[in-house]
């Protein structure tokens, strides 16, 4: 039994990943896969509660979790593929996972090659290296493709094209400025 943990807004997950172990590499994911693992998240995080009520609010938290996750790869790959990194190129697959565990823990941005780059490397299934250079092929191609955008996405004018630990920075503030203009309480003038 492959026992696999994750953070989720501050609260560690665990789900089984026995089912990966036994499926061949050729075979299609199954379609009730990802359905499966969210009610065995639903299992671990209603066993941790003590009474009825704190298991409705751990769902209710874990729905907002996972709904959250759903908007942020949406804006991410929207984001991206303005940027003329589409999904057809290797590269999307590593900044879309290196920015999704920056959102998640911002403190990797500040360690890229020893926390950030591996992480995602695990992820894809491929080396630190190959991560890095993917970032770097990725930010030289939307900087030739759409330098303009760089300007919305960091909200200052962007002369040079940015270090990779700078796109990586700004990509995550922009979609944590997204998620606050979403959250934050509309007024509506009479």
């Amino acid at each position: 039994c492959n026992r696999t943990s994750r953070k989720t807004g501050g609260i560690f997950v665990e789900y089984d990943d026995s089912s990966k172990e036994t499926e061949d590499a050729s075979d299609p994911p199954v379609a009730g896969e990802a359905q499966t693992r969210t009610c065995s998240i639903f299992r671990v995080f209603c066993r941790f509660s003590a009474t009825p009520i704190q298991k409705r609010e751990n769902t209710l938290k874990l729905l907002y979790l996972l709904f959250k996750q759903e908007e942020y790869a949406v804006q991410l790959s929207d984001i991206l593929f303005r940027l003329g990194i589409y999904r057809i190129y290797q590269c999307h697959d590593y900044v879309f996972t290196t920015v999704t565990l920056a959102c998640q823990d911002p403190e990797l941005l500040q360690a890229l090659s020893r926390r950030l780059y591996p992480a995602a490397a695990v992820q894809c299934q491929c080396t630190p290296i190959a991560v890095s250079r993917g970032i770097r092929t990725a930010v030289s191609r939307a900087w030739r493709l759409n330098p303009s955008l760089f300007i919305v996405i960091a909200g200052h004018p962007v002369l040079t094209p940015p270090t990779p630990r700078e796109f990586l920075c700004m990509v995550c503030n922009y979609l944590w400025a997204q998620e606050t203009r979403a959250s934050a309480p509309t007024t509506s003038a009479l």
